[in-house]
């Protein structure tokens, strides 16, 4: 059976952050920005907020009921304004319906969804990791040539690099190489880890090769995988590159 707010008639409603939703609140930084007070929703757009904004959408935990936060943040709730249409508001409202979903039972969010960083010279926002050095192809432009990493990424430098990228309160990472493909295993270690830290993740691939471990990838974490970018290199007599981009599923 829903619980009900106190003195309510209206069933209690909880709202949360939706799974691929990041907060992020930069504090003491060298350069400011915007973005230093954001979110992010799920399809990686990232929306710039005020103080209060911020305070309300960190307060979204699971736990707390949406009466309980309207009374909290009268700032930016008239105190007047029922339960049930302050739920059909947020419903209706694209930002926010992107960012909050309502629960009819207490369903607490993880907390890492949420950083918050003191004293960086700069944001960093979007870490490209280059996770494999191979290739299945040899591309005049590739600026890694023949080179290969003398050691290259493991199970356990792939969690110590997750957890650094998590620590700093990036939005999002960009997995690449090299060829991502040639190391199946290892593209889904990375993007096991990076769900378990609520880091949203895209995948850069040639395409060229067997394509199933992304299909892979992405059935396993629809909240947080965003996209694959393919890039179709041909020769044009010149340098031009055509670059095609596949949401969703790739």
């Amino acid at each position: 059976m829903p619980s009900r707010a106190p003195g309510s008639k209206d069933p209690a409603l909880y709202p949360r952050l939706r799974a691929g939703v990041v907060l992020r609140r930069r504090v003491d930084t060298a350069f400011r920005q915007g973005a230093d007070l954001c979110a992010v929703g799920r399809g990686g757009k990232v929306y710039e907020l005020e103080a209060d904004s911020y305070a309300f959408l960190k307060a979204c935990d699971g736990r707390s009921t949406l009466k309980g936060l309207r009374s909290r943040f009268h700032s930016l709730f008239d105190k007047k304004t029922s339960q049930r249409r302050l739920a059909a508001e947020i419903g209706s409202d694209p930002t926010l319906s992107d960012l909050l979903e309502l629960r009819a039972a207490p369903a607490p969010a993880d907390p890492r969804q949420v950083v918050e960083t003191k004293g960086l010279k700069a944001a960093c926002r979007v870490a490209v990791w280059h996770l494999v050095s191979g290739c299945n192809l040899s591309c005049a432009h590739c600026y890694l040539g023949d080179n290969s990493r003398g050691r290259p990424f493991d199970a356990r430098s792939v969690r110590a690099a997750a957890a650094n990228l998590h620590a700093i309160g990036v939005e999002g990472v960009r997995l690449t190489g090299g060829e991502t493909t040639i190391r199946p295993r290892l593209l889904l270690e990375a993007g096991e880890e990076l769900e378990r830290l609520c880091l949203p993740f895209s995948v850069n691939s040639n395409a060229v090769g067997d394509v199933g471990v992304l299909i892979e990838l992405f059935g396993k974490h629809p909240g947080y995988a965003r996209f694959v970018q393919v890039s179709v290199d041909g020769s044009f007599g010149g340098p031009e590159v055509l670059t095609v981009k596949s949401y969703s599923e790739p």
